[in-house]
């Protein structure tokens, strides 16, 4: 406004906001406001649509099959963490929904170029159109399990049991391969594999410890479905001339491993008047190269631009596949179809190059090339001689893929029903046996209960729990501790009878959380290092005095350990890429430390064991990837109550109520999703004290999520 002072703008700005005809016109882009009945009525209307659907389509039953045990549907929650797990995950759905039996609602990582990761509006509309709830946090959706198709565990903390599906068939360095970033796997529940290739890799890694199960590959059930449509009728959908052949272009997106900075757009001299090329590229390619590709594909009559994130009719309808190193030429050779495998001479400086990899052992499975011309004669010759190299294509599909008739996502299905009626343990753990000591001094009673509970229910690994009489109240001992075979009262006298037969033994200060999977992490690496002496976790509390290596803010960023809570360490770490790698050596507390145990540092932990002597140990072991609190010092976090100063009354009010460990334990079931068993807890703690006002109003909101 061209105003000489404020108050001739003012009178300006009055004259637009009394126009009641602008007004209306202003009005036009606002959204109405939205309320819980708008959203059910949404949901519900978003729901029959679904149901109708899918019963037109035979891919819904009518009634749900229930689930065994408590009646009720199974909780799903798949989360498309890129574009590229659409095409993986949505068979999976379809398939759960032909079966019955599931609630089912899809979360999805925000739009995020830096990197190449979340859903544009165009690919969140393929998730709506699916017509299940849909939640940015995917906490919002109390799942029982949660689908997720890469190793992004963090994002869906405490979102049930973890299952991750997998995206690819090759390395890069960073699946199925031999490095230590592949530990990260860990922290799921369940790894499916595409075939017996990658689980045998997995397995003589000796590093992954979850169970592995080789499913198959559910985006690859269009390609072996007995129902699929012919090359004919996917060319007469496509509008194009079913005489010509057709060249698959499906590079890479690592600029260091793809075809694309050689080749460029002159690869559309594979495109001639008797051939069609299409271009198909990883969704992670930088868009300027995607925006080159299109104004190609719009010049040229016969070179087409494939949009479509799943690359399942192309290669359906393809003769020959020209790419690098991408997984689509594995998948392309189970068809039994010719690929050309360019080569970019940059390949060996990628950060994760490995030659020992499926991409680079296996790439004897086609013609090779270094050049354009190279590309071109390779193509030809295919065109002439599609047999050759049938025997090794064939060869190498058998252990690529462990379902090549359609029914991979069948497979996953019923991997995720095993899963949660509990018959899958991992292979490589269920012949260890743990034996988890505790000295039990006088007044350390209900702290080493409630270690030894969240050790049992929430530790992640098979273990017995031995309490060493250190002039405790035995009696009361005797009466809280759980009903449980597992759980023993030992004098200092009979530690090394009673854990002979054990293959790993753990010393645990009373009083510390080894829950959220922390005992199996901590095992782990000694799983993964059988010659170390013995491994220390971080701690978050008064233990890290004893060792200063162990406290978590020398491993993280300082604006990080200013504002971070102790308790939280555990779960940024334990994801970090520093996390995954072989422990460094230190002098670590004996509060908390694991060794086997017919080793040196198992003889010495059982000595310190039976003295219930607090020490150090030099030379062992430093897991970055496992942070130990104590109980009474964590204070509830997700689904708790607001966060306080560890300064202000209220907040010791707070704190003292958490050292009844129940209740602890009642906010650690709270946060993890787990409702039944956190109300379960609460209620013990009312039973013994009524006026417990934190444990009614943790009971109030656990009970309002379970309505």
């Amino acid at each position: 406004f061209d105003s000489e002072s404020v108050p001739s703008l003012r009178a300006e700005l009055l004259t637009i906001v009394q126009n009641p005809s602008l007004a209306r016109k202003m009005a036009l882009n606002i959204k109405p406001p939205r309320t819980v009945d708008s959203d059910v009525a949404r949901t519900i209307e978003r729901y029959e649509e679904l149901v109708r659907s899918k019963q037109e389509e035979g891919l819904m039953q009518t009634e749900y099959k229930q689930y065994p045990g408590n009646g009720r549907p199974i909780r799903v929650l798949f989360y498309f963490f890129k574009n590229v797990h659409i095409p993986i995950l949505l068979p999976v759905f379809e398939e759960m929904c032909r079966q019955g039996g599931f609630d089912i609602a899809f979360s999805y990582y925000h739009h995020d170029l830096r990197i190449r990761a979340g859903m544009t509006p165009e690919e969140f509309a393929i998730l709506e159109r699916q017509g299940v709830p849909l939640f940015e946090n995917p906490r919002e959706w109390n799942a029982d399990v949660t689908l997720m198709a890469d190793n992004v565990a963090k994002l869906v903390e405490g979102c049930g049991k973890i299952v991750n599906v997998g995206h690819g068939l090759l390395s890069k360095g960073q699946y199925f391969t031999d490095t230590d970033i592949v530990h990260r796997e860990n922290l799921e529940d369940l790894l499916c594999v595409p075939g017996p290739y990658h689980k045998q890799r997995l397995l003589d890694g000796n590093r992954v410890f979850i169970p592995v199960v080789a499913t198959g590959m559910p985006k690859l059930d269009r390609l072996f479905s007995p129902d699929r449509l012919s090359r004919d009728d996917l060319m007469r959908q496509m509008g194009l001339d079913l005489t010509k052949r057709v060249v698959l272009f499906a590079p890479t997106f690592n600029i260091a491993l793809s075809s694309i900075p050689i080749l460029w757009t002159r690869v559309e001299k594979l495109a001639d008047d008797d051939t069609y090329l299409f271009i198909k590229l990883h969704n992670s390619t930088l868009n300027e190269f995607k925006e080159h590709y299109r104004e190609l594909a719009q010049r040229h009559p016969n070179v087409i631009y494939v949009d479509d994130p799943d690359i399942t009719a192309s290669m359906l309808v393809a003769d020959v596949m020209v790419s690098d190193v991408s997984s689509a030429f594995m998948e392309f050779i189970c068809l039994d179809k010719p690929v050309v495998l360019f080569d970019n001479p940059n390949q060996s400086t990628y950060r994760n190059y490995d030659p020992r990899d499926i991409e680079y052992a296996w790439r004897d499975v086609g013609l090779r090339a270094n050049s354009l011309e190279g590309v071109i004669e390779g193509v030809r010759r295919s065109f002439e001689h599609p047999e050759e190299y049938q025997s090794r294509r064939r060869e190498y599909a058998a252990q690529l893929l462990a379902d090549r008739s359609g029914g991979a996502s069948r497979n996953v299905v019923n991997v995720v029903r095993d899963l949660l009626h509990g018959q899958y343990a991992p292979e490589r753990v269920s012949t260890d046996t743990t034996a988890l000591l505790i000295p039990v001094g006088p007044g350390d009673e209900r702290a080493a209960i409630e270690s030894t509970r969240l050790a049992l229910e929430d530790g992640g690994e098979a273990c017995r729990v031995h309490l060493i009489d250190h002039g405790c109240t035995r009696g009361e001992l005797l009466r809280s501790m759980p009903r449980d075979s597992r759980v023993k009262v030992i004098g200092q006298d009979v530690v090394e009878a009673v854990t002979a037969d054990a293959t790993y033994v753990v010393l645990l200060k009373a009083g510390l959380d080894m829950g959220e999977r922390r005992l199996f992490r901590l095992v782990n690496h000694l799983r993964r290092n059988p010659d170390a002496r013995a491994f220390v976790p971080l701690f978050s509390g008064e233990e890290a005095q004893q060792s200063p290596d162990q406290h978590p803010f020398h491993y993280v960023a300082p604006d990080v350990a200013k504002t971070l809570r102790l308790e939280l360490f555990d779960r940024e770490l334990r994801h970090a890429i520093p996390a995954q790698s072989l422990p460094h050596k230190i002098t670590g507390a004996t509060c908390c430390i694991a060794a086997r145990r017919q080793s040196e540092g198992g003889t010495l932990l059982m000595k310190h064991a039976k003295e219930n002597r607090r020490s150090t140990i030099p030379e062992v072991g430093l897991a970055l990837d496992v942070v130990v609190g104590n109980l009474a010092s964590v204070q509830a976090t997700q689904g708790s109550p607001p966060d306080v100063d560890s300064t202000d009354s209220d907040g010791m009010e707070q704190r003292d109520s958490a050292e009844d460990g129940r209740l602890r334990v009642a906010y650690h079931y709270e946060r993890k999703g787990k409702y039944e068993k956190a109300a379960e807890h609460a209620q013990k703690v009312l039973a013994e004290d009524e006026a417990n006002v934190a444990a009614r109003d943790l009971l109030e909101r656990v009970e309002a999520r379970l309505s």
